[in-house]
């Protein structure tokens, strides 16, 4: 005698030779093209080139080939909460190319810029609206 399931329903054995269950239908979105990186993503990128460096992987300015590669192995996974394609070993590079000019641009708004400060309590960048607005206008001209 079949035994009674908790929703009401027969637990029965598939026969031999019958059919699987049916998969889900298959979507026509094509997976993506381009990484997206959320500020975990930079912070996991910082701590795996801190790691990197203390292996001996930079040699003078430049970092070995395998520092990136690490990189695409410590991010792995990361595309399932950005939505984005994987993390390659050359767009870490780059994204960490592009990160250092961020950081030497902040510095430089910082040193050189009076009305531009560091609020070291809160991590960020401070300026009244004027200077934001010249920034911003400025910027968006090279977009």
């Amino acid at each position: 005698m079949p035994q009674k399931a908790a929703c009401g329903k027969e637990n029965v054995s598939p026969a031999k030779g019958s059919k699987a269950p049916k998969q889900a239908p298959k979507t026509d979105k094509k997976p993506p093209t381009h990484a997206k990186w959320s500020s975990a993503d930079n912070a996991t990128l910082i701590e795996d080139l801190k790691e990197q460096q203390a292996c001996g992987n930079q040699a003078d300015n430049n970092w070995k080939a395998v520092v990136w590669t690490e990189a695409e192995k410590a991010l792995a996974g990361s595309e399932e909460r950005s939505r984005g394609a994987p993390k390659k070993a050359k767009g870490c590079n780059y994204h960490w190319t592009l990160l250092c000019s961020q950081a030497q641009l902040l510095q430089k708004m910082c040193n050189e810029l009076s009305e531009w400060g560091w609020d070291g309590v809160h991590g960020i960048l401070i300026a009244n609206d004027k200077p934001w607005d010249m920034y911003l206008e400025v910027s968006l001209n090279f977009l």
